[in-house]
C-alpha cells in the first residue's frame, strides 16, 4: 500500500513539473531526437555581452546561466531553437519551417516575442543575422539573410557561394531571391517548398 502510494505521488509530482515547463533543453541532436530534453520551468531571458550570450532558465526556483557552446538547441514555448556556433555569434535562432531546406529566423527576435507574448521583434547587429538555411536539423547553419557589418557581408558571401556550390539541388530557391529582405527570403522559402 505505501509503495502505491509513494509511486502515485511520484507519478503526480513529475507529471505536473513535466505540464508546467515551458523549457526543455537538448545537448546534442541525438538527444533532441530520442526526445531526451533536460526540463526547466520558464524562460527568463538571456544574459548577453558583445556576442556571448546566455540563456537564463528557472528550475525549481533556482536561476541557471546555459552557455550556447554546451547545448544543441531547445524548446520554449512549443518554438524549436538550435544554437548557431560557428558563425561567430553563440546566438540562438528558431526553426521556422523544415523541408527541402530548413528555414531559421533569428532567435533574439523570436524570443523575445514569446517571452512578452508579443507579435513583433527586434535585434541588434550583435544578434547574429536575421534568417538561416541548412540541409537538414542537424547541418552547419548558413546565414542568408541581411548583414549590419563589413564583415558579416563578406562571411555571408563566402558562405552563400559555398552552400549553393555544393548543393545544386537548391538553385531554383536561390533564383527567386533578388535580395535579402525577410519578406522576399520567406516568400522564396514558400514558393519553394511547395
Amino acid at each position: 500500500m505505501i509503495n502505491k502510494t509513494i509511486f502515485n505521488l511520484i507519478f503526480i509530482v513529475t507529471f505536473f513539473n513535466l505540464s508546467f515547463s515551458q523549457v526543455i533543453v537538448f545537448k546534442n541532436f541525438s538527444d533532441f531526437s530520442d526526445k531526451k530534453g533536460e526540463f526547466y520551468d520558464d524562460y527568463l531571458g538571456y544574459k548577453q555581452s558583445n556576442s556571448n550570450f546566455k540563456l537564463v532558465l528557472k528550475k525549481q526556483g533556482k536561476k541557471y546561466k546555459i552557455d550556447p557552446e554546451e547545448i544543441w538547441g531547445f524548446v520554449y514555448k512549443d518554438a524549436l531553437f538550435r544554437m548557431d556556433i560557428e558563425n561567430g555569434g553563440k546566438l540562438p535562432v528558431r526553426v521556422i519551417s523544415v523541408g527541402k531546406l530548413v528555414y531559421y529566423e533569428n532567435g533574439k527576435a523570436h524570443l523575445d516575442m514569446l517571452l512578452d507574448d508579443s507579435s513583433e521583434g527586434s535585434y541588434s547587429r550583435f544578434d547574429g543575422y536575421s534568417c538561416y538555411i541548412s540541409q537538414n536539423l542537424n547541418s552547419n547553419l548558413t546565414p542568408i539573410g541581411r548583414w549590419s557589418t563589413l564583415v558579416k557581408r563578406i562571411r555571408l558571401k563566402k558562405k552563400l557561394k559555398a552552400f549553393r556550390k555544393e548543393n545544386p539541388e537548391h538553385e531554383s530557391f536561390f533564383k527567386c531571391l533578388r535580395n535579402y529582405k525577410m519578406e522576399t527570403i520567406r516568400r522564396c522559402i514558400s514558393e519553394y517548398e511547395k
